[in-house]
């Protein structure tokens, strides 16, 4: 009996070394609209490893079973977006022959924006977990039933902000176009001064020549002219002058607000190029990181191949011993079937004497019970018998009372219509006023009594009623006679 329990020990643990050698790794894949995610991983709360999308968005890692692995989905400028995979599976729900796998799909990343709560994203949001009943790696619902409301509360602050700042991004972008369009406003009015000062000055000095002319025939007289035609464009020199300068300044505020945009833009372009260095540094650490799970494979793969060589070294022992096992237990099996052969023989034998002693027996019980059974039928035929008779006669016995309540019946309502008629009764009272008269008419009928009017009025109207409630004539007549 030893012998044989070491032997399906040897044969459990060879099976179960087998199985943990074919089993296939649970397998996370995606593919996201955005660029440059990064996949942080923990195994058992401890860092396991990093990945990064590719250049098409897509991602594939393989976990073992029986782990718990967190994974933190990462973007510049974006939120955080977690989940937990619990690789644990029962040994006898486990199927080498089914590929575990849990599509992610990243596109669900949200922007960081302004100081809106982001709380939830510092958690885990789901849950992925064998379900024991499907037979299936599944969404713990329970779990996020209780992060939803939270969820969405935040996801919909989100959204107000990211809304909010978009109406504030464009309202700047109108405000620089509409700053841009007064400037250039400005400066073309600047140009069209100078130029009318310009035409101004001309026209001044065409004027002066003029005046010159004209002082030739009356000097003095032009002379005190043009002193006061010099004053007056001086004056006027001086005002347009400062106009000028103050438009001139307006126009160089202008441009240094253009100018100030520019060192943005020019900012701005610095910080693409510090992102794609980043992008850069990120595929040159994606190809190191290739090399090195290289490396590790390879290793991976020679200590699999030993491991290979020792189950196979392993099993040819134990088949050795099994072989081993297996004659003597045949032989001791052949023994054990002889000494079964003898006592099922002594045993058959005993139970056909049983089996005849039975028999016996229940064809007495059998005669009995048919004694039992026409003694049974007898009296229960006589019961039937006495029961139909009283049947019979309570049968009779109804059909004549129930012709004795008929007779009463119609002979009480014989009585009733007799006494309702008795009572019926009509009387009319006639009544004369100053202004109206009135035909006043009772009805008795049974219990009912009725009291119709009929008011004339001595200015031609005529009306009637039932009851004190009004009536038309036809009622009148039909119901008062």
């Amino acid at each position: 009996m030893k012998t044989t329990t070491h032997f399906f020990i040897v044969i459990l643990l060879l099976f179960v070394s087998t199985s943990l050698f074919s089993q296939n790794n649970f397998v996370l894949k995606g593919k996201s609209s955005l660029k440059g995610v990064r996949i942080v991983i923990k195994k058992n709360n401890a860092t396991y490893k990093t990945i990064q999308t590719d250049a098409a968005g897509k991602y594939r890692v393989e976990f073992e079973f029986n782990n718990v692995y967190t994974i933190s989905f990462e973007k510049k400028g974006y939120l955080p977006k977690k989940i937990e995979i619990n690789t644990s599976i029962p040994d006898e729900d486990y199927d080498e022959k089914i590929k575990h796998k849990w599509d992610n799909d990243l596109t669900g990343l949200y922007k960081k924006c302004g100081d809106v709560d982001v709380s939830i994203f510092k958690t885990v949001l789901k849950k992925i977990l064998f379900n024991k009943r499907k037979k299936k790696f599944l969404e713990d619902e329970e779990y996020f039933s209780r992060k939803e409301g939270k969820l969405r509360a935040q996801i919909a602050a989100l959204d107000n902000c990211i809304e909010e700042e978009k109406k504030k991004e464009e309202e700047e972008k109108k405000r620089i176009e509409e700053e841009k369009r007064k400037a250039e406003e400005a400066l073309l009015a600047a140009e069209k001064e100078k130029q009318r000062i310009e035409a101004e000055r001309i026209a001044a000095e065409a004027a002066a020549k003029k005046a010159e002319q004209q002082a030739e025939l009356d000097k003095q007289k032009q002379l005190a002219a043009k002193n006061k035609a010099d004053n007056n464009a001086k004056i006027a020199a001086e005002k347009k002058a400062i106009a000028a300068a103050a438009a001139l300044k307006k126009a160089n505020d202008i441009a240094k607000a253009k100018k100030d945009a520019e060192s943005k833009a020019t900012a701005k372009a610095e910080q693409d190029k510090l992102d794609a260095e980043e992008r850069r540094l990120a595929a040159d650490q994606r190809k190191a990181d290739k090399v090195k799970a290289d490396a590790l494979k390879a290793e991976q793969d020679k200590l699999d191949a030993e491991k290979r060589r020792l189950v196979a070294e392993q099993r040819k022992a134990d088949k050795a011993k099994a072989d081993a096992l297996k004659a003597e237990q045949d032989k001791k099996n052949a023994e054990l079937a002889a000494e079964q052969a003898k006592l099922a023989e002594e045993k058959r034998k005993a139970e056909a004497a049983k089996l005849e002693a039975q028999r016996k027996r229940t064809a007495e019980l059998q005669k009995e019970k048919a004694e039992r059974e026409a003694l049974k039928k007898a009296e229960a035929e006589a019961k039937r018998k006495q029961i139909a008779e009283d049947a019979k006669k309570r049968m009779l016995e109804n059909e004549r009372l129930e012709k004795e309540a008929k007779a009463e019946k119609a002979r009480l309502r014989a009585e009733k219509l007799a006494y309702l008629e008795s009572l019926k009764s009509r009387t009319v009272k006639y009544e004369n006023n100053n202004n109206k008269k009135l035909t006043i008419i009772t009805k008795v009928d049974g219990e009912t009594t009725d009291i119709y009017k009929k008011v004339t009025w001595n200015w031609g109207g005529v009306y009637f009623f039932k009851n004190e409630k009004s009536i038309s004539r036809a009622i009148f007549n039909q119901e008062s006679k």
